[in-house]
């Protein structure tokens, strides 16, 4: 499956938890639900960073979040291949997610999983 202009792509690192743990301790006090409201005609992928209960943690050493820091290293081309998939120079959805998923939830114990919405095959990047 390719991209097209009726495809939307949300990738999300935010807190929602409403913790404090968290890198957005003040904006999740009253906590977030996010419910698109996109036409039925466009298709929407989404991941975000953590699940709804969970913090969106820093990894200091990165200067970033678990989740961007992954997400990036992934687009450079690191996710080609991931979950058992070919090398191939392309990177799909499904890919991305399993490689941010794997590092973001074992980098943190378990204490950040990140969620998908979404086709697995849809490209979302060629690498070289």
């Amino acid at each position: 499956m390719g991209s097209s202009g009726d495809t939307t792509l949300v990738l999300i690192d935010a807190c929602y938890s409403g913790g404090g743990e968290g890198r957005t301790p003040l904006v999740a006090r009253r906590g977030i639900k996010i419910e698109p409201r996109i036409p039925v005609v466009e298709r929407v992928y989404v991941i975000t960073g953590a699940k709804g209960t969970q913090p969106s943690l820093d990894f200091e050493t990165a200067k970033h979040g678990y989740f961007t820091y992954y997400l990036l290293l992934g687009l450079k081309g690191k996710a080609d291949g991931a979950g058992g998939n070919k090398v191939d120079g392309v990177i799909t959805m499904g890919e991305l997610f399993t490689f941010v998923k794997e590092r973001v939830e074992n980098g943190t114990n378990g204490r950040q999983i990140p969620v998908m919405e979404g086709d697995g095959g849809f490209v979302v990047g060629k690498c070289r």
